[in-house]
């Protein structure tokens, strides 16, 4: 068995990710991957383990990514499994493969549904993950300028710091405003634990892209419902996970501004052709699932072994 600590699959990259994940859903679409919802163990009110199971047919290899989270410090790894020998084959540090899989899957969202022409990235919650869903944005459209703002402004300057240090090389501005970043945006991240919607609808340009990570509990509603029934098209990476866990879309389907038969699942959008026009209003919603945490996985473990 090999064992990849985080330092080694750093080497594996946003361009890796968003090829190795688009090949994932490509496989599913052609009934070759096995995905399961991910099971709960908690410890004590402080301390929880989850498991994440997935199977990829083609190539012969299962993974189990393990999640610990303890004191709100969370560490993931990811057991490999080939199927026809029973062998584990490797085990991959997954901390950082999480935050990957999260920004590309961001990155597939918006290449498939932004106006080609975005050039203004605002960010709503500068923590952890918020960073590589950014070089998912990066990586797909052509930003000029990205607004981050955070209740916590030393907050929304370390991140700054952080994405400007990884490679970030636009104009950057911080604002304690959160309509001023909605109103200049032409495609918003956001990434929060926030019960209540994290913009206002009234300032939602026409033609935006929303891509939202954070809120994958029936508690957290960081999308405004306004923005969520208007919107043109609302693409799920998971839509039986969005359907139990996505706060904001639960409370948007109870005060009957969406149904939930309009969520297009990532791997059906990657078969479709969008007639958008330039004033559509789009919206990604991520609460993960098994078999994007394995295709990177394995992706990191072909490339690193």
């Amino acid at each position: 068995m090999k064992i990849f600590t985080e330092e080694e699959v750093m080497s594996y990259t946003m361009a890796d990710a968003i090829r190795d994940i688009r090949a994932t859903l490509e496989c599913q679409n052609d009934d070759k991957i096995v995905n399961r919802k991910q099971v709960l163990m908690t410890v004590d009110q402080n301390n929880m383990v989850m498991n994440f199971p997935a199977l990829d047919i083609e190539k012969g290899l299962s993974a189990m990514k393990i999640m610990s989270i303890k004191d709100g410090v969370s560490k993931a790894h990811s057991i490999l499994t080939e199927t026809e020998s029973g062998e584990v084959v490797a085990n991959v540090a997954a901390s950082y493969l999480t935050e990957l899989r999260t920004g590309a899957m961001s990155g597939i969202a918006t290449d498939l549904l932004a106006r080609g022409d975005a050039k203004v990235l605002g960010v709503i919650g500068t923590g952890r993950m918020a960073v590589q869903q950014v070089f998912g944005v990066l990586s797909v459209r052509d930003i000029e300028k990205i607004i981050l703002f955070n209740r916590h402004l030393e907050k929304a300057e370390s991140f700054k710091d952080k994405i400007t240090a990884l490679g970030a090389n636009c104009e950057i501005e911080i604002v304690d405003d959160v309509n001023v970043l909605t109103e200049q945006s032409d495609i918003i991240n956001t990434a929060t634990p926030a019960k209540e919607a994290v913009f206002e609808d009234a300032y939602v340009k026409d033609g935006t892209h929303i891509n939202g990570i954070g809120a994958f509990m029936p508690s957290t509603k960081e999308l405004n419902v306004d923005t969520i029934g208007r919107a043109k098209y609302v693409i799920a990476d998971y839509k039986k996970g969005v359907e139990t866990s996505a706060g904001g879309f639960i409370e948007a389907v109870k005060q009957g501004k969406f149904e939930f038969d309009r969520l297009i699942q990532l791997n059906e959008a990657l078969e479709m052709r969008f007639d958008r026009v330039d004033t559509d209003i789009t919206v990604f919603k991520s609460v993960g699932a098994s078999m994007y945490d394995m295709a990177v996985a394995i992706g990191a473990y072909e490339k690193l072994k």
